[in-house]
């Protein structure tokens, strides 16, 4: 188990991913596969030090991530995991964690879904 941390989320995650890639108004429509990899990028974050972030994908608020969705040149060439990525972060769901020692510290996570953010209309096209 290389997360040791994610008893602490892992059913309230599995939860979520289901209720976007599932769910009522899914955002998406994710394979089983593609759930998976929602799950690893998650638990990464988890488990990172401070030192470690994600370059890749990034929520759009980041002035490169934004630069490579605006070029159809570098759109074009997001793969449906990418694409399926960059909806997730936007919905905006992430374990209770903190920050100590360099560390991430993952808390336990009972919250309810919130699927208001889960269900709003997602701006990244899965399809085509």
């Amino acid at each position: 188990n290389g997360f040791p941390q994610q008893h602490k989320y892992d059913k309230t995650l599995k939860l979520q991913t289901a209720s976007f890639c599932r769910g009522g108004r899914a955002r998406a429509r994710c394979t089983a596969a593609l759930e998976r990899e929602i799950w690893e990028m998650v638990h990464e974050d988890m488990h990172c030090a401070q030192a470690w972030y994600r370059i890749f994908p990034t929520r759009p608020t980041h002035e490169y991530t934004k630069k490579l969705k605006d070029s159809p040149h570098f759109a074009s060439s997001f793969t449906l995991a990418d694409k399926l990525m960059f909806a997730w972060l936007e919905a905006g769901w992430e374990p209770n964690h903190t920050h100590a020692n360099g560390s991430v510290i993952a808390l336990r996570t009972f919250a309810a879904m919130d699927s208001a953010k889960l269900d709003k209309p997602a701006s990244v096209k899965l399809g085509g």
